[in-house]
C-alpha cells in the first residue's frame, strides 16, 4: 500500500470518526439511545481505520529500512571483497616481480660465468 493509499485511509477514518462524534452527539441530545450508539461504533471504526493506516506506514518505512541497511550491507561486502581481490593482486605482482628478478640475477650471473670462462 502507498503512502497515498494509506493518507487516504488515514482521512477516511478521520471524517468516519468525526461523523460518528457528531450522530452520537445527536442522538444524545435526543435521548435515542440506539442512535447514540451507532454514532460511537462509527467513530471506533474511524479510529480503527486511522490505526491500520498509520501501522501501514510503519511497516513499510521499515521495511524501507531493512532494505536500505541490505544494500549498505551489501556494499561493505563488496568494498571488503574487492580488498581482498587487490591484496591478492598485490602479492601475486611482487611475486612475479621476484621470480623476474631472480630469472634477471640467475641469467646475469650466467652471463658472467660464460665471461669468466672466455677470459681464461
Amino acid at each position: 500500500m502507498s503512502h497515498e493509499d494509506n493518507e487516504s485511509k488515514r482521512n477516511e477514518g478521520k471524517g468516519e470518526e468525526l461523523g460518528g462524534k457528531i450522530r452520537a452527539g445527536v442522538g444524545r441530545l435526543l435521548g435515542n439511545q440506539r442512535m447514540e450508539m451507532e454514532g460511537r461504533a462509527k467513530e471506533l471504526e474511524g479510529k480503527a481505520k486511522q490505526a491500520a493506516a498509520d501501522a501501514a506506514e510503519r511497516k513499510a518505512r521499515e521495511a524501507a529500512h531493512g532494505a536500505t541497511n541490505r544494500i549498505d550491507g551489501s556494499e561493505d561486502e563488496i568494498f571488503d571483497e574487492e580488498d581482498e581481490i587487490f591484496d591478492e593482486d598485490e602479492a601475486l605482482d611482487d611475486e612475479a616481480l621476484d621470480d623476474h628478478a631472480r630469472r634477471e640475477a640467475a641469467l646475469r650471473g650466467g652471463a658472467l660465468d660464460d665471461e669468466r670462462e672466455v677470459r681464461h
